[in-house]
């Protein structure tokens, strides 16, 4: 099992190589689904942008040959923890 904060921390060739050319059960545990990071594709952000990262990662976890886990099961949770203050105070 390899374990990373952030879709696109992994090390996909390791992965490949371990599960493909090993022959050797793999996994990935990723802890967020990548909505707090940066965007310079699109306008995309928070849950938006969780999305695209998740689905990207789990094309790559084909490629790769591993089972994706995750650690939060869903991005709103972040959002939460995110909220903007109200102009009118708390």
């Amino acid at each position: 099992m390899v374990i990373v904060a952030h879709p696109d921390d992994e090390d996909g060739a390791l992965l490949a190589y371990l599960s493909r050319g090993l022959g050797v059960r793999t996994s990935l545990l990723t802890l967020t689904r990548g909505e707090g990071g940066q965007n310079a594709m699109s306008a995309d952000t928070y849950d938006a942008l969780g999305l695209i990262r998740t689905n990207e990662l789990l094309k790559a976890d084909e490629y790769y040959g591993v089972k994706q886990y995750w650690a939060q099961k869903s991005t709103s949770a972040s959002r939460k923890r995110r909220k903007k203050p109200s102009p009118d105070g708390p």
